[in-house]
């Protein structure tokens, strides 16, 4: 079994909406953070390919309160007609607004993605073009010879791992670097999640459900920051995650049932899930 690393941090803002799937065109919030929501906030921070984040507990650290939200929806999913000429739907959701919430979350090594020959196969050619960049960096220093053939290795190697990334979908080859690199990858996201919370630094911004609900504040924990002890409730169903196994996985709605939100806080507990694919 390996080694769990705890992270935690807050968000807040002064809107939010986690989207009940069961309430139809117009929408209603959740009132607390979905499993998949939790687990993006943190990936938003820090993205790594051989890490995988797993969300443990939401605190709702302010009153829960619902408030009507009107837009102007202009994406594909409206009927053909209304996209040919241009028109806008009008989207009626009930959200929630002055939220805070308090997030921890364990990570873990990506045991399938550590197992992989293609990331066994893409270290190898890291370490290869490491190794290379490095003869190349002395010889431009004078303090050694790289050949032609080896230069032409270099421009080689940069082609075939930026097609790598662009094929599976990894982004920066950066991160694949930084995987290739160290010994302990869910170590390693801790301690630079925990960084970049401190310098407010992130992979993309943050958002509350939403991407037009962006936080005031996103960050560590504030010494202000008091949990909504008072507020308990049972929510029958609550979708858990759209793409249970990863980005590249098929679509497959998984729900928790029964789940329970006590003094405040919301636990997610091992996946006891309820598929409608």
């Amino acid at each position: 079994m390996s080694h769990l690393y705890n992270i935690q941090m807050e968000i807040a803002g002064d809107t939010a909406m986690w989207t009940r799937p069961d309430t139809g065109d117009c929408p209603v919030s959740y009132p607390a953070p979905t499993y998949s929501a939790v687990k993006a906030i943190f990936e938003s921070i820090l993205f790594g390919f051989k890490t995988v984040v797993k969300p443990t507990k939401v605190e709702i650290c302010r009153p829960v309160q619902y408030n009507s939200y009107h837009t102007n929806y202009g994406g594909p999913l409206r009927k053909g007609e209304s996209v040919k000429n241009g028109n806008p739907y009008q989207l009626l959701a009930t959200v929630l607004i002055d939220v805070c919430y308090r997030l921890y979350a364990d990570v873990a090594l990506n045991k399938e993605r550590e197992m992989s020959a293609g990331n066994y196969e893409g270290k190898k050619l890291l370490a290869e073009r490491h190794a290379l960049n490095l003869k190349k960096s002395r010889a431009k220093r004078g303090k050694g010879v790289i050949t032609p053939a080896e230069i032409q290795r270099i421009d080689e190697l940069n082609r075939m791992l930026t097609a790598v990334e662009v094929l599976r979908g990894n982004g920066a080859a950066k991160t694949s670097i930084w995987d290739a690199r160290t010994t302990s990858p869910a170590h390693a996201y801790q301690a630079i999640f925990e960084r970049r919370l401190r310098r407010g630094q992130g992979y993309a911004i943050p958002f509350l459900g939403w991407k037009e609900f962006t936080p005031s504040y996103f960050g560590p924990f504030r010494e202000s920051t008091r949990v909504l002890a008072d507020f308990s409730t049972t929510i029958p169903s609550m979708l858990r995650q759209v793409f249970p196994n990863g980005y590249n996985s098929e679509l497959s709605y998984v729900y928790d049932q029964d789940v329970k939100i006590e003094n405040g806080v919301l636990r997610f507990g091992d996946k006891r899930e309820v598929k409608n694919d």
